[in-house]
């Protein structure tokens, strides 16, 4: 759990090394990361939030994340997607029992947020820019 504006806590999930603060949603098993800035940004213009505010947290919704992958990467985006599985399959080879293979996706998830820096480009909001494929 992580501490919040207000000290409430929130559920993490943890991806690529990283936690993602968010909020279960309306399924089960659904969750959605809290988009902070924008929650940050209407606490100090409101002077903090209350009322109906404290339900209505802004989350970031599963066709802005494709959205943002999708003007990233643009027409490699296929290409990003097979390099990205051939590297964890090669990554996970070789673990026999497991305890190695956990061993192995740990490591895998402690150092995959640093390749994905590598690659990623800077993109302007709706704009699509060519990734730096050369890095990764």
């Amino acid at each position: 759990m992580k501490e919040m504006l207000g000290g409430a806590s929130q559920p993490t999930i943890k991806i690529m090394g990283r936690d993602i603060v968010c909020v279960r949603g309306g399924k089960e098993g659904e969750y959605r990361a809290i988009d902070i800035k924008a929650l940050k940004a209407r606490h100090l213009k409101k002077g903090g939030t209350e009322g109906l505010d404290l339900y209505n947290v802004p989350t970031y919704s599963p066709e802005a994340a494709q959205g943002y992958i999708t003007r990233a990467f643009g027409k490699n985006l296929s290409n990003v997607i097979g390099a990205c599985l051939i590297t964890m399959q090669s990554w996970l080879e070789g673990a026999e029992t497991e305890e190695e293979l956990e061993t192995k996706r740990a490591e895998l998830e402690k150092h995959g947020y640093n390749m994905y820096v590598q690659c990623r480009p800077e993109v302007p909001y709706g704009r699509e820019v060519k990734p730096n494929l050369r890095n990764c």
